[in-house]
């Protein structure tokens, strides 16, 4: 009986360790990249760079993007210091519909909206899509 029993322990405790080496790798090839500091270099700068580089003609950024080890409004702080655009966290905000927006949205979300046409495809270091920047004037 102890047999049995030290048996079943055993096979338990396989599977609990196969299945939390699946889900870690799971998260770890797929969201970590958009929620660790590393982040930054996984697609943050080149979107924060696109942004910078489209700028004229717009008035507001709204962001679906995940956010990484810092929040959306820390990155805005830092990195578009100094530009004259108001950053709104969602895409669902009424203004984020409007002309004079930017749209920077994950990769794998979906988002269309008429008028808006892509600016950039933004890459991850490893070549993956990381996010679009969509633009309506």
């Amino acid at each position: 009986m102890a047999r049995i029993a030290g048996i079943g322990v055993r096979t338990i405790f396989a599977t609990a360790v196969i299945f939390s080496t699946v889900y870690f790798a799971r998260f770890y090839f797929t969201r970590y990249v958009h929620q660790n500091s590393n982040a930054w270099y996984s697609g943050t700068r080149a979107l924060f760079a696109a942004i910078r580089e489209n700028r004229d003609s717009y008035r507001r950024v709204c962001f679906n993007v995940r956010p990484a080890s810092y929040q959306l409004q820390t990155f805005g702080r830092f990195y578009l210091n100094g530009i004259p655009l108001r950053v709104i966290e969602g895409i669902d905000d009424p203004s984020c519909s409007l002309p004079g927006t930017l749209a920077a949205v994950d990769s794998d979300h979906h988002f269309e909206r008429t008028d808006f046409r892509v600016l950039a495809k933004i890459e991850d270091v490893d070549g993956n899509p990381f996010a679009n920047l969509s633009g309506y004037r």
